[in-house]
């Protein structure tokens, strides 16, 4: 099965995380800043770890017992490069 990356959702992520390739955001920081749900975001995240776009990072955030692991996700250096040729979406 093709893999699509031109869904108005998985758009709106690669948007957010090309403006900011310094920072790599976690699932929570993707729901807020983009609007979509948890679930949306788990989905779109899973499409873009399929097509070899982005690759998780395992983060610790704090040594708290209460504040656990936690993913990050980052661009592959290929998948970087493959969303700057994007062309803009309307």
């Amino acid at each position: 099965m093709p893999i699509n990356i031109y869904t108005p959702s998985v758009q709106t992520v690669l948007k957010l995380m090309e403006s900011s390739t310094a920072n790599h955001p976690c699932t929570a920081e993707l729901e807020i800043e983009t609007g979509l749900s948890k679930q949306t975001i788990l989905g779109v995240m899973h499409t873009l770890r399929d097509a070899g776009i982005v690759h998780d990072i395992e983060d610790y955030p704090g040594e708290s017992e209460f504040r656990g692991r936690r993913i990050r996700y980052e661009f592959t250096p290929d998948g970087l490069a493959l969303v700057r040729l994007m062309p803009e979406t309307t």
